[in-house]
């Protein structure tokens, strides 16, 4: 397997009981994921 040129992280933090959790999650960064994965190519994944 190759080594990644990039990582991207997102801050999606929350609870077990899905209670938000920190400003991360409330700024809607959960969100913010589909997008990720639909602008980034299956093979660089």
């Amino acid at each position: 397997m190759e080594k990644p040129k990039h990582h991207i992280f997102v801050c999606a933090s929350f609870r077990a009981a899905g209670e938000s959790k920190g400003i991360c999650n409330k700024k809607g960064s959960v969100d913010f994921l589909p997008y990720i994965e639909n602008e980034i190519p299956p093979t660089a994944r």
